[in-house]
């Protein structure tokens, strides 16, 4: 579409070659080997491409430009291997690997797939082959103001470490409340939001996943680092009445793990009929009911 005139510009990794095409890297990947976790002596940083004859190669569609890429650098580094399965998705070569039908090569980007996965990752060495994430635009044609804010905000909001893009994996959450009264309901709602400090940001509901390594700030701390219209992911909870002297709560439980590089739970709830302190104790209640379904213990023991 940047070729088409129909974007100013765009990011992404890209594998092939493109005239006329001005490319501004932001951040730099690697490809990688991932094996299953059954063998300790195989859990190394660093894999020769040497290293791979004769495994097994569960692969991508042969049409795929990211298997074409990997292909190249097969081919250049004089391994063959044996092609075991061809897969339309990463995710599904990651489960397959992950049930020892054999190894696969990925682009580190896509390690944040792997982190729940049974699999151990090795950075493909002797040659490192770099796959640049870059924001690409037409040579010549000038950029509208604020392309170079994005390039600025795109290295300051996503921090890479290797494997891990933050914009998917939030560092920091805040927990916040608030009431709202109106005749309207959606200006009740509004009330509720202007009231939790949260009514300025363009809301997007997620599901209950507490992500690994993340912080709970408080609520102060976590609206100075928002801006005015920004997106903002939540998990939310609501209720609503129009009926005088109705008891409704809602409530929102947190159950974090011991183990930080674990994932979480945050659960929703909302009631009639009950206090915010027995909403909040069942909220809380639920969210560690569903932690402790992963972590293999009965809740309450």
């Amino acid at each position: 579409m940047v070729v088409e005139g129909k974007l100013d510009m765009s990011v992404g990794a890209f594998f092939e070659p493109a005239s006329g095409i001005r490319r501004t890297p932001l951040f730099r990947f690697s490809l990688m080997v991932i094996r299953p976790d059954d063998d300790p002596a195989l859990r190394r940083t660093s894999t020769t491409w040497s290293a791979l004859k004769g495994e097994p190669l569960i692969s991508l569609v042969p049409g795929s430009v990211v298997q074409q890429f990997i292909d190249k650098h097969l081919a250049r580094a004089g391994v063959f291997v044996h092609r075991r399965a061809i897969f339309n998705y990463l995710d599904t070569m990651i489960a397959m690997v992950e049930a020892g039908e054999g190894i696969a090569v990925i682009p580190s980007f896509v390690s944040p797939a792997c982190r729940n996965r049974k699999v151990v990752m090795s950075k493909l060495i002797n040659p490192v082959v770099n796959v640049d994430f870059s924001r690409i635009s037409l040579r010549g044609k000038k950029l509208p103001p604020g392309a170079d804010d994005f390039r600025h905000n795109s290295r300051t909001d996503i921090y890479y470490n290797g494997s891990i893009m933050s914009i998917f994996f939030p560092k920091e959450v805040f927990l916040t409340k608030g009431i709202g009264r109106h005749k309207e309901k959606l200006a009740s709602f509004e009330e509720a939001l202007r009231d939790a400090k949260i009514a300025k940001y363009n809301l997007v509901h997620v599901s209950s996943i507490f992500p690994p390594h993340c912080k709970v700030i408080p609520r102060l701390k976590g609206v100075e680092i928002l801006k005015p219209g920004q997106i903002v992911h939540c998990v939310l909870s609501r209720n609503a009445v129009n009926e005088n002297h109705r008891l409704i709560a809602a409530s929102v439980g947190l159950a974090v793990p011991k183990d930080k590089t674990q994932y979480g739970y945050i659960s929703e709830h909302h009631t009639y009929g009950e206090t915010d302190e027995k909403t909040g104790d069942y909220s809380e209640d639920l969210a560690a009911l569903m932690l402790s379904t992963i972590q293999g213990v009965e809740f309450g023991s």
